[in-house]
Parts: C-alpha cells; sequence; structure tokens
C-alpha cells in the first residue's frame, strides 16, 4: 500500500483472506479513493502483510476514464476519502509518521486543485477549501516527500490558487510551442 513516499490504494492488485473484509463495504457517497478507503481500512485489521515483487497486474488507463475527466462534483469526494483515511490512521495503534499521511492528502489537494482549473464555475466553491486543507497539512516532513514539480506548484498554491491557475496556463502554452517545434523539426 505505500510505494515509496505516496499510498496506493487500487483493489485490482490485492488480495485479503474473506474475513477481514466482513462488514466492510466501499462508501457509495465517495466517488474517488473508495477504493483506498476500503483498502487502509481492510489493512488496519491485518495481523500480517504478504506482498510480492512480481508483476501480475497490466494497470490500463483509458483517457476517456472517470480519473482523466473534467471536474465534477463527485471529484471533490477524494478529499473526503482522504480525510477519512488520515482520521482512521491517527486513531489507529499504528505508528504511521504523520508526514505520510499529510503528503498524501496534499497530493488529493493537488489533484483537485488541477481538476478545478478547468472549471471556473466550480472554482469560488472548491479552491478555498483545497488551499485551506493544503496549508493545513503543509509542514517540512511532508513538503520533503514531494517531487520538485509537485514542491512548486503546492508552494504556488500556498500563495494564490489564482496565481496557480496563471502558472498553469503559461506552463500548458509552452509545452503545446514545444511540441509543436518538435514536430517541425521532425517534418524537415
Amino acid at each position: 500500500m505505500l510505494i515509496g513516499k505516496y499510498f496506493a490504494g487500487q483493489l485490482c492488485n490485492k488480495l485479503f483472506k474473506s474475513s477481514l473484509l466482513d462488514g466492510l463495504f466501499l462508501d457509495e457517497s465517495i466517488c474517488f479513493y473508495e477504493d483506498l478507503l476500503i483498502t487502509v481500512e481492510a489493512f488496519l485489521r491485518c495481523k500480517k502483510i504478504c506482498y510480492s515483487t512480481k508483476k501480475l497486474y497490466n494497470y490500463f488507463i483509458r483517457e476517456t476514464s472517470a480519473v482523466r475527466s473534467s471536474f465534477s462534483e463527485k471529484h471533490y469526494t477524494s478529499h473526503l476519502a482522504c480525510i477519512k483515511i488520515a482520521d482512521m490512521l491517527s486513531e489507529s495503534e499504528l505508528d504511521i509518521p504523520k508526514e505520510y499521511t499529510d503528503t498524501h492528502i496534499l497530493l488529493c489537494n493537488l489533484t483537485l486543485m488541477h481538476r478545478l482549473s478547468g472549471s471556473a464555475e466550480h472554482q469560488k466553491k472548491y479552491c478555498p477549501t483545497v488551499k485551506s486543507n493544503i496549508t493545513k497539512h503543509l509542514n517540512k516532513k511532508s513538503f520533503s516527500r514531494l517531487s520538485k514539480g509537485n514542491k512548486l506548484k503546492i508552494l504556488i498554491i500556498s500563495v494564490s490558487y489564482r496565481l496557480y491557475f496563471a502558472f498553469l496556463k503559461i506552463y500548458s502554452r509552452q509545452s503545446k510551442n514545444k511540441k509543436h517545434l518538435s514536430r517541425q523539426k521532425d517534418v524537415k
């Protein structure tokens, strides 16, 4: 479940003893990260965990999948799942460093903020809360666990989410220009 610095909760690559799942159900009010939420619940019931480094599953992401779609109210439920997970882990007997959950919540909120960049109608409603969550969970340890690119994005959002959206527009234009120049070189 912990991959390097981050949580990975997909159910498709896990096998559970059926008794571990007794009474556990996917939360129907959560549309994103619902698999991570139930994975954490099941793992907290485990006495021992075994894993294999063998690659037994090929994960395919379709361009039209819900994960890649633009922001909808359903995406906000990932934030609710992250909060529930952080609460479960902090209340558990496990000695999980707080920076793991803080980093996970930062990444969840960064993903939400990125999705909100394409939805002006939802920005007023959700951006202040997302920014507040980022500020709340941003500390030296959680910050140190982020990639350089995510550190920059988190810092920009901490200053202003409007600045972050402007940054995304500029970055997007530069990326498109680089691709265009690269294609022109290939044609020549």
